[in-house]
């Protein structure tokens, strides 16, 4: 009777301690689960981080096209007003016609010039700010890359555990 007893009082304290386990156990199990859930969530905002970093990078490789043909324009532009510019000297040579009329047509070809120029500026500026957003991205891209490998760290320690 007495030893049963004392049996009976050590598979109490076994199933309690076996109930602790269980309990132990479960809490890890959730605590994993939380941790790879997040995990996982990390993942996706890289991969959209990653592929909105990549769009931005074909617009500015179509942006940087598009400007490198502007530019190309506007070298033939240039091209063809300096053209334009020696046929007119050469015709008011030619045909004799007064310094004020040399001087209306090189005075337009100046201010075309000048309009080109502000356009090519623009362009520049405008390729300019499409390489700082990149930069930016790019960035963004890198700190998300950090707290993935922070998570993946902490789930590693906690699976270590």
């Amino acid at each position: 009777s007495e030893e049963a007893a004392r049996l009976r009082s050590q598979l109490a304290a076994a199933e309690q301690s076996e109930a602790k386990l269980h309990e132990q156990l479960r809490s890890e199990i959730q605590s994993r689960a939380a941790a790879a859930a997040a995990l996982k969530a990390e993942t996706a905002k890289l991969a959209a981080a990653m592929e909105a970093e990549a769009s931005a990078e074909r617009r500015m490789k179509q942006q940087m096209h598009d400007v490198e043909a502007a530019r190309d324009q506007l070298l033939k532009e240039v091209d063809s007003l300096k053209r334009s510019d020696a046929q007119h000297q050469q015709q008011l040579k030619l045909e004799g016609q007064s310094v004020s009329s040399l001087q209306t047509a090189l005075s337009a070809n100046v201010s075309r010039l000048q309009a080109l120029r502000v356009e090519n500026e623009r362009l520049q500026q405008k390729e300019d700010s499409e390489e700082h957003a990149l930069a930016d991205q790019r960035s963004k891209v890198a700190a998300e890359e950090g707290v993935q490998k922070k998570l993946r760290a902490q789930l590693a320690s906690e699976q270590a555990a």
